[in-house]
Protein backbone atom coordinates (compact mmCIF):
# COMPACT_ATOMS: atom_id res chain seq x y z
CA UNK A 1 0.00 0.00 0.00
CA UNK A 2 1.47 3.54 -0.62
CA UNK A 3 1.61 6.59 1.73
CA UNK A 4 -1.57 8.02 0.94
CA UNK A 5 -3.47 4.49 1.09
CA UNK A 6 -1.61 4.36 4.61
CA UNK A 7 -2.31 7.59 5.56
CA UNK A 8 -6.23 7.12 4.72
CA UNK A 9 -6.19 3.63 6.93
CA UNK A 10 -4.75 5.75 10.10
CA UNK A 11 -6.86 8.57 9.66
CA UNK A 12 -9.66 6.01 9.67
CA UNK A 13 -8.62 4.33 12.39
CA UNK A 14 -8.41 7.57 14.43
CA UNK A 15 -11.88 8.62 13.39
CA UNK A 16 -13.18 5.34 14.77
CA UNK A 17 -11.85 6.45 18.06
CA UNK A 18 -12.19 10.03 18.29
CA UNK A 19 -14.71 11.78 20.70
CA UNK A 20 -17.48 13.89 18.44
CA UNK A 21 -17.27 17.08 17.93
CA UNK A 22 -14.53 19.24 15.90
CA UNK A 23 -11.73 17.37 16.53
CA UNK A 24 -13.73 13.88 14.92
CA UNK A 25 -15.23 16.12 12.03
CA UNK A 26 -11.52 17.64 11.17
CA UNK A 27 -10.04 13.68 10.96
CA UNK A 28 -13.31 13.12 8.78
CA UNK A 29 -12.05 15.99 6.46
CA UNK A 30 -8.58 15.43 6.80
CA UNK A 31 -9.61 11.72 5.10
CA UNK A 32 -11.33 13.08 2.14
CA UNK A 33 -9.20 15.58 1.43
CA UNK A 34 -6.41 13.23 1.54
CA UNK A 35 -8.60 10.69 -0.67
CA UNK A 36 -9.22 13.41 -3.14
CA UNK A 37 -5.69 14.14 -3.58
CA UNK A 38 -4.88 10.66 -3.82
CA UNK A 39 -7.76 10.83 -6.76
CA UNK A 40 -5.71 12.86 -8.82
CA UNK A 41 -2.28 11.24 -8.36
CA UNK A 42 -1.24 8.37 -10.03
CA UNK A 43 -1.40 6.46 -12.72
CA UNK A 44 -5.37 6.10 -12.61
CA UNK A 45 -5.82 9.35 -11.79
CA UNK A 46 -9.26 10.96 -11.72
CA UNK A 47 -10.24 12.88 -15.40
CA UNK A 48 -10.55 17.21 -14.89
CA UNK A 49 -14.39 17.00 -15.46
CA UNK A 50 -14.69 14.25 -13.03
CA UNK A 51 -12.02 16.01 -10.67
CA UNK A 52 -13.86 19.34 -10.44
CA UNK A 53 -17.09 17.54 -9.72
CA UNK A 54 -15.43 15.56 -7.12
CA UNK A 55 -13.82 18.85 -5.36
CA UNK A 56 -17.00 20.80 -5.80
CA UNK A 57 -18.77 17.70 -3.78
CA UNK A 58 -16.21 17.98 -1.37
CA UNK A 59 -16.14 21.34 -0.64
CA UNK A 60 -20.08 21.09 -0.24
CA UNK A 61 -20.00 18.45 2.06
CA UNK A 62 -16.90 19.91 4.73
CA UNK A 63 -18.85 23.55 4.64
CA UNK A 64 -21.66 21.28 6.92
CA UNK A 65 -19.14 19.95 9.18
CA UNK A 66 -18.06 22.30 12.29
CA UNK A 67 -14.29 22.05 12.32
CA UNK A 68 -11.84 23.34 14.28
CA UNK A 69 -10.94 26.97 13.13
CA UNK A 70 -7.24 26.67 12.61
CA UNK A 71 -8.22 24.14 10.07
CA UNK A 72 -11.68 25.32 8.41
CA UNK A 73 -9.32 28.91 7.64
CA UNK A 74 -6.91 27.06 5.32
CA UNK A 75 -9.12 24.37 3.77
CA UNK A 76 -11.49 26.32 1.30
CA UNK A 77 -8.88 28.44 0.02
CA UNK A 78 -6.64 24.79 -0.15
CA UNK A 79 -10.01 23.11 -2.22
CA UNK A 80 -9.54 26.00 -4.75
CA UNK A 81 -6.17 25.48 -5.09
CA UNK A 82 -7.12 21.72 -5.30
CA UNK A 83 -9.61 22.35 -8.17
CA UNK A 84 -7.72 24.73 -10.19
CA UNK A 85 -4.42 23.73 -10.59
CA UNK A 86 -5.43 19.74 -10.20
CA UNK A 87 -3.03 17.19 -9.32
CA UNK A 88 0.48 19.77 -9.56
CA UNK A 89 -1.31 21.14 -6.94
CA UNK A 90 -1.79 17.85 -4.66
CA UNK A 91 1.31 18.03 -2.90
CA UNK A 92 1.19 21.94 -1.92
CA UNK A 93 -2.43 21.83 -0.79
CA UNK A 94 -1.74 19.06 1.78
CA UNK A 95 1.71 20.81 2.49
CA UNK A 96 -0.73 23.43 3.44
CA UNK A 97 -2.31 21.75 6.04
CA UNK A 98 0.60 20.38 8.01
CA UNK A 99 1.07 23.49 10.28
CA UNK A 100 -3.00 24.20 11.00
CA UNK A 101 -3.25 20.12 11.60
CA UNK A 102 -0.31 20.18 14.01
CA UNK A 103 -1.82 22.91 15.88
CA UNK A 104 -5.67 21.99 16.10
CA UNK A 105 -5.21 18.27 16.05
CA UNK A 106 -1.28 17.39 17.14
CA UNK A 107 1.97 16.15 15.72
CA UNK A 108 0.82 12.64 14.51
CA UNK A 109 -2.09 14.03 12.26
CA UNK A 110 0.36 16.66 11.07
CA UNK A 111 3.07 13.73 10.35
CA UNK A 112 0.37 11.66 8.26
CA UNK A 113 -0.21 14.46 6.16
CA UNK A 114 3.11 15.53 5.50
CA UNK A 115 4.04 11.83 4.86
CA UNK A 116 0.85 12.11 1.96
CA UNK A 117 2.35 15.31 0.77
CA UNK A 118 5.85 13.97 0.38
CA UNK A 119 3.90 11.32 -1.51
CA UNK A 120 1.79 13.34 -3.64
CA UNK A 121 5.01 15.21 -4.86
CA UNK A 122 7.10 11.85 -5.10
CA UNK A 123 3.85 10.91 -6.81
CA UNK A 124 3.65 13.99 -9.22
CA UNK A 125 7.35 13.60 -10.29
CA UNK A 126 7.15 10.09 -11.29
CA UNK A 127 4.28 11.21 -13.40
CA UNK A 128 6.48 13.66 -15.02
CA UNK A 129 9.46 11.49 -15.64
CA UNK A 130 6.92 9.09 -17.57
CA UNK A 131 5.37 12.21 -19.79
CA UNK A 132 9.28 13.11 -20.21
CA UNK A 133 10.40 9.89 -21.51
CA UNK A 134 7.75 9.56 -24.10
CA UNK A 135 6.78 6.44 -25.99
CA UNK A 136 9.22 3.05 -25.70
CA UNK A 137 10.04 1.96 -29.03
CA UNK A 138 10.61 -1.66 -30.06
CA UNK A 139 13.67 -2.32 -32.04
Amino acid sequence: MNSMGETSGELVTRLSYAERGPQRNGIFALWLIVNACSGITGPNHLQDKNHKKRISALRKRLSSLSLPPQLRKVILPTLAELSDNGPDAAASVLAQLVEPVKESMGDECAKLIETASKRAHSTGDDEAKTETAGPTRKR
